[in-house]
C-alpha cells in the first residue's frame, strides 16, 4: 500500500457552476475547479506565496473527436487475425482523426489573446506560459511555491474557466498535480538470492542467438525515468565488459536521450532499467527519455506526447513507475488520467509498445473514507487497457534454471482496476471471468466490497524479477521489483521485432 494518505479536504472536490463578473457587459458563467489551497502533503515544503513576476506554465488539453473509433481503430490494429491486424496508423491519420474541432481551437485563441497571454498550440494541447500576475487574473486564482528535491514548484488554488471555454477543455495541467514521493530500488533482502543476469535471462526464456540489424534504423528501444534518476555510461559499460561479454563495439552506447540531457548519476533504478533492457538485447539501438519528477499526470502527459510527435519513436518502451492508491493523493483529476489514456491508445493505433511495471505493493490495500475493508489499488498508469503490465517472478528455491513462482521479496502488483473497467480489455473477459468466479475457494480471498471484479485486470505478463544484478558507482547490487521484469520483458520485445523485420512482418505494437 502507499506509504501516506492525504485528508479528504485535499482531495479533488466537484466542478461546479458558479456566475462570476461580467466581461464587455454580459454576466459570464464559469466553472471553477476546486484543488488543494492551503496544505501541503507531507513530502512537500511550503515556500511562500508565488511573486506576481514569477513565471508558470500550464496546458489547455482540448476535447478530441472520434475517441470511439480510436479505441476500435487501436485495438483491430493490434488483434491478431483482424483484417486489420499489424496495419498500424501513421500520426498524419491520427491526427485528422481526433483532432479538435476548430472552433475550439479559435474560442481558446480569442480568450488568450483577449489577456494578452503567449500561447502555443502543438496536436491537440494549447501550452501556457505567462506570469503569474497574469495567470491569476486569468483563472482568478492564487499560486503558492512549494519546494521538493531542489525544485520550486508553483502550484494553483482553485480556478475557473470561462463556461465558453471550458467547454472545449478536457482538463488543465500542470497547474493542480503532485510529484509522487520518491521510492528506493528493492534491495535483495534474501541472503542468496538467486543472481540473474542477461546470460541467466537469455537461458531462461529460450533466447538462443538472436538476430539484430545493428545497421538498420527502424527498430529502437527505451526506458523512461520520472524521478530524477540518472545512469552513468561507465557503469554501463562496465555492465557489458562483466555481462555481456558477446557484445559488438558500441553496444554499450545509450543512441540517444530524450527529454533532458544526459547527466551523470548513480540512480540504482535508472541503471537497473537501461543495463538490463540494454543487455537483454544488445545491438538494438537504446534511448534514455528522462523526465523531473515535478507533475505525476501532467510528466506522463508530457511523455505520451512527446512519444507520439517523435519522428522514429521507439517501438517498445519499458516505464518503471506508477502509483498504487488514490490517484487523488497526487491531485490527478478524472479528466488528466482519461487524457493520458488517450495517448495510450493512439500509441497501441501507431504499433508501439509500451510495457509498465506492475507495482511493487501487491494488491495496494490502502484505508478508504466509507470504505469499512478499505481498498485495493492496482498501479496506474499499469492498469490502462492500453499498455503492457508485467508482473515478477523468482526462481523456486532459489535455483537458476529451476521452476518460476511470484516473488515474496516483495508483493507483485496486480488487481482490478476502479478507473478501468474491461469495455477496452476485452481480450481478458473470459480468463478474468473464470478466475473471479473461483472467489472463495482462492487463498485470501479479498473482501469483495475492496476491488471492483470487472475492472481491468493486472499484470498480464509476469518475468523473473529478484536478484538482477546491477552495476553502480563501481560495484554490484542485487536489485529486485516489477521494475526489474519491465526492461527485460520489453528488451524480448525488441529481439521479437527484429525478427519480425526479417520476416517481412510489422513489429509487435501492442501486446495484450
Amino acid at each position: 500500500p502507499s506509504p501516506f494518505r492525504l485528508s479528504t479536504g485535499l482531495l479533488v472536490m466537484l466542478v461546479s457552476l458558479v456566475a462570476l463578473g461580467a466581461f464587455a457587459g454580459e454576466t459570464l458563467n464559469t466553472r471553477t475547479v476546486e484543488v488543494p489551497s492551503s496544505e501541503a502533503p507531507s513530502w512537500l515544503e511550503t515556500v511562500r506565496r508565488s511573486r506576481p513576476s514569477e513565471t508558470v506554465a500550464f496546458t489547455l488539453s482540448l476535447h478530441q473527436r472520434n475517441l470511439e473509433q480510436l479505441y476500435s481503430l487501436a485495438s483491430h490494429v493490434s488483434t491478431p487475425g483482424h483484417e486489420l491486424y499489424g496495419k498500424f496508423v501513421s500520426k498524419r491519420e491520427l491526427d485528422e482523426l481526433t483532432a479538435p474541432d476548430s472552433r475550439s481551437f479559435d474560442a481558446i485563441k480569442s480568450w488568450l489573446r483577449a489577456a494578452a497571454v503567449a500561447f502555443e498550440i502543438k496536436a491537440e494541447c494549447v501550452h501556457v506560459r505567462t506570469s503569474v500576475s497574469l495567470a491569476s487574473a486569468l483563472l482568478n486564482t492564487s499560486f503558492t511555491t512549494y519546494a521538493y528535491e531542489g525544485h520550486e514548484l508553483l502550484r494553483a488554488a482553485a480556478y475557473s474557466l470561462p463556461e465558453a471555454v471550458g467547454a472545449h477543455v478536457a482538463t488543465v495541467l500542470g497547474l493542480h498535480g503532485l510529484p509522487m514521493p520518491r521510492r528506493e530500488a528493492l534491495l535483495s533482502t534474501e541472503k542468496d538470492p538467486a543472481k540473474v543476469t542477461p546470460s541467466v535471462i537469455a537461458a531462461t526464456y529460450s533466447i538462443d542467438d538472436p538476430y539484430v540489424n545493428r545497421k538498420g534504423t527502424k527498430n529502437r528501444q527505451a526506458v523512461a525515468e520520472f524521478q530524477g534518476e540518472y545512469m552513468s555510461t561507465k557503469d554501463l559499460a562496465k555492465f557489458f565488459k562483466h555481462e555481456v561479454p558477446g557484445a559488438h563495439a558500441g553496444d554499450d552506447e545509450v543512441s540517444k536521450y530524450v527529454g533532458a540531457p544526459y547527466k551523470k548519476g548513480e540512480g540504482v533504478e535508472a541503471l537497473l532499467d537501461v543495463e538490463f533492457m540494454m543487455g537483454v538485447a544488445p545491438g538494438v539501438k537504446t534511448e534514455f527519455w528522462e523526465w523531473p519528477n515535478q507533475d505525476f499526470c501532467a510528466d506522463l502527459h508530457n511523455y505520451t506526447a512527446t512519444l507520439l510527435s517523435a519522428t522514429k519513436p521507439p517501438l517498445s518502451n519499458s516505464i518503471s513507475y506508477g502509483w498504487q492508491g488514490e490517484l487523488q493523493q497526487l491531485n490527478c483529476k478524472k479528466s488528466d488520467i482519461a487524457t493520458v489514456d488517450v495517448n495510450w491508445a493512439k500509441l497501441a493505433a501507431q504499433g508501439i509498445s509500451v510495457m509498465i511495471s506492475s507495482g511493487d505493493s501487491g494488491s495496494g490495500w490502502t484505508k478508504s473514507p466509507g470504505h469499512r475493508d478499505g481498498k485495493l489499488f492496482p498501479s496506474w498508469p499499469a492498469s490502462s487497457p492500453w499498455v503492457t503490465a508485467v508482473g515478477a517472478t523468482r526462481f523456486v528455491k532459489q535455483k537458476v534454471g529451476g521452476e518460476e513462482m511470484a516473488t515474496d521479496q516483495f508483493g507483485s502488483g496486480g488487481g482490478f482496476s476502479a478507473e478501468f473497467d474491461q469495455t477496452h480489455a476485452t481480450w481478458q473477459a473470459k480468463a478474468v471471468a473464470k478466475y473471479v468466479a473461483l472467489g472463495p475457494s482462492l487463498h485470501k480471498w479479498p473482501p469483495a466490497s475492496t476491488f471492483s471484479p470487472l475492472g481491468r485486470a493486472t499484470p498480464d505478463v509476469s518475468a523473473l524479477g529478484e536478484g538482477y544484478q546491477v552495476y553502480v558507482g563501481g560495484q554490484v547490487e542485487s536489485v529486485g521489483g516489477t521494475s526489474a521484469s519491465s526492461p527485460a520483458f520489453a528488451a524480448m520485445v525488441s529481439l521479437l521485432n527484429e525478427a519480425r523485420f526479417k520476416a517481412g512482418k510489422p513489429q509487435m505494437g501492442f501486446l495484450n
